[in-house]
């Protein structure tokens, strides 16, 4: 029997890494899956050159 292997190498980055003093829950696990943290976007380098560019 003849086998042949497939290698797949998968390029992957982690963007953001969060370290919490408890388990988390189910219920804690859907929120951040679903709605992710809150940004605050004020004051940021790309809205400010945005705001900028557009004056």
């Amino acid at each position: 029997m003849n086998h042949k292997l497939r290698v797949l190498t998968v390029l992957t980055f982690v963007f953001e890494v969060m370290i919490y003093d408890h388990a988390l829950n189910a219920d804690e696990i859907e929120r951040l899956a679903t709605v992710g943290l809150p940004v605050e976007s004020a004051g940021k380098l790309a809205i400010t050159w945005a705001s900028l560019k557009r004056n």
